[in-house]
């Protein structure tokens, strides 16, 4: 009777143990996959924001062709882009502003084939392996595009700074540490 005392006793320890284990493994499951959650989102937004901007580049790009040729042959700009730059807004004064891009049909084939790479309705947003590269692949071979028709228009590729490093410099938010 003496030993199972003691026994227990000294086994006391090891219940201890094995219980704060048991409960750390649980936490650290529930903190990696909600990290991998944050860190998914994270990754996504800015896989977004990127496609978004060069789509945003890529239909300037085009509405300065379509003002370039429509100087060349007196023509109305294509029905769409009129009722921005008609208007008094900032987006239409901006536009208004803008020089025409030169006239060259590689050019075209260019802004034509970011817009097709970029376009929200054709690409796919799912998780599978396939998608994701395939997405790289359109993404990769759009800023290529860019890069070129950037070099062709004589401006910088990047308007800002760079790219935004977070979710919270590209909203303009400040991150609560």
């Amino acid at each position: 009777m003496a030993d199972d005392l003691l026994g227990d006793l000294l086994s006391l320890e090891d219940g201890f143990y094995d219980e704060g284990f048991q409960a750390g493994v649980a936490d650290s499951a529930r903190a990696g996959h909600l990290e991998g959650k944050v860190f998914g989102i994270e990754k996504g937004y800015d896989k977004a924001l990127e496609l978004g901007k060069l789509n945003g580049r890529a239909y300037v790009w085009k509405y300065r062709q379509q003002d370039a040729k429509r100087v060349a042959t007196d023509e109305p700009l294509r029905a769409g882009s009129d009722d921005v730059t008609r208007s008094s807004s900032p987006i239409g004064e901006a536009f208004n502003a803008m020089t025409s891009l030169p006239k060259n049909s590689r050019l075209d084939k260019h802004v034509d084939g970011i817009l097709a790479l970029t376009d929200p309705d054709k690409v796919s947003t799912d998780n599978s392996d396939e998608s994701v590269s395939q997405f790289e692949d359109s993404v990769a071979k759009a800023k290529a595009k860019a890069k070129m028709v950037a070099i062709a228009a004589s401006e910088p590729l990047e308007a800002g700074s760079g790219p935004a490093a977070s979710i919270e410099d590209s909203a303009g938010l400040s991150a609560r540490h």
